[in-house]
């Protein structure tokens, strides 16, 4: 499964080793290592990485005809509980996050 993160993230969750190492070889056989941010366990990832993978606006557009401000914040959620949100849905062991 696939995730768009930000503009140039992507997050690819795997159910098993063996299929991420592949596409892991395969980003060390094309040399674009640099572009791997994560390897392994999603819920293992730090707080500092959260805060460059996921999008910091938590901001929709509304195109309602009663909406005066066209911009609403959705909800005020820490990078945390986002990403937590996010893996609970994805259900899988292992992802790798990567730029696009």
């Amino acid at each position: 499964m696939e995730i768009k993160l930000k503009n140039n993230v992507l997050f690819i969750g795997y159910n098993n080793q063996k299929d991420m190492k592949e596409k892991i070889m395969d980003f060390i056989l094309n040399a674009k290592t640099d572009k791997i941010l994560y390897k392994g366990d999603p819920s293992l990832i730090n707080y500092k990485l959260l805060k460059k993978i996921l999008p910091l606006d938590q901001i929709k557009f509304d195109d309602s005809e009663n909406s005066i401000n066209k911009f609403v914040v959705i909800e005020n959620k820490d990078i945390r509980e986002v990403y937590a949100d996010l893996i609970e849905n994805v259900d899988c062991e292992y992802c790798l996050i990567h730029k696009i």
